[in-house]
């Protein structure tokens, strides 16, 4: 069974991440690294209905073009989007 490194190292093998522009935030960014992984959502963004549908179906990792954090985050509650999503990853146990 594959790990959560695993995927961040088959990715950064296709896409490196060295190759991405200075301003982006490309990369292993929420998450245990050895966590295992059976299932995995692949979307767009980390939105809140992403969140919801991974955790319906299991997944323990969730693989998206743009970055859940791409700003600079100042805190991680439930009063932003980012932070509700954030949260939500750490709590679920979600890469």
């Amino acid at each position: 069974m594959s790990t959560v490194r695993d995927f961040y190292d088959f990715l950064d093998k296709i896409a490196p991440f060295a190759a991405q522009e200075s301003w982006d935030n490309s990369g292993f960014l929420v998450g245990d690294g050895s966590r295992r992984v059976e299932k995995v959502l692949v979307a767009l963004d980390a939105t809140e209905p992403v969140l919801d549908e991974a955790c319906r179906i299991g997944a323990q990792l969730i693989i998206t073009h743009h970055p859940v954090i791409f700003g600079g985050v100042k805190s991680v509650t439930d009063e932003t989007v980012t932070g509700r999503v954030l949260l939500t990853l750490a709590e679920k146990g979600l890469a």
